[in-house]
């Protein structure tokens, strides 16, 4: 039995449309375009989009294809092209400043626990020097013994440091 054929003979068959294929829809394209663009040269302050502006049209991307699931929405209830760019770029602001304060707060909780790290040190070493000197060493030590030359085993130090400001080393 023959394969049938999807396509008429002679004609070529694509997986995807090239381009628009109504002018309407080329209208459409191009509206959607120039809204984006304007969008662009309004947030950079009237200039056109270059290399810097690249990270912000690919956003602008992400934030137009959100906005285009809910356009025909917006256009029952009267909103036009304008106040749909307008609202996009509110959103992508308020995702911008969502990153920023996250980033803060990370920041803040990693000052916050080096800070604990290093006070944790600070107090063995003045309550338990042989102890603080047998981590900073590596190895164990006799009582009332003292390292001459090489450098502090840090690594050991910050573990033992980060599991007293954990709670999960107490002595």
């Amino acid at each position: 039995m023959a394969k049938k054929r999807r396509v008429p003979k002679g004609v070529k068959a694509y997986a995807r449309p090239i381009g628009p294929r109504t002018p309407a829809d080329q209208q459409k394209y191009d509206e959607r375009k120039a809204a984006k663009m304007a969008a662009l040269r309004s947030a950079r302050g009237g200039k056109a989009a270059g290399k810097v502006g690249l990270g912000a049209l690919a956003a602008l991307g992400t934030v137009g294809a959100g906005v285009g699931a809910t356009k025909a929405a917006f256009r029952m209830v009267g909103a036009d092209d304008e106040t749909l760019m307008r609202k996009a770029m509110e959103e992508l602001v308020a995702s911008q400043r969502e990153g920023q304060l996250q980033q803060e707060r990370n920041m803040a909780m990693r000052n916050s626990l080096e800070q604990s790290i290093d006070m944790n040190l600070r107090k063995l070493q003045a309550a338990a020097p042989d102890l603080y000197a047998s981590v900073a060493a590596g190895r164990r030590l006799p009582q009332g013994a003292v390292v001459l030359g090489g450098a502090p085993r840090q690594d050991l130090l910050n573990e033992l440091g980060r599991a007293m400001a954990d709670g999960r080393f107490s002595r």
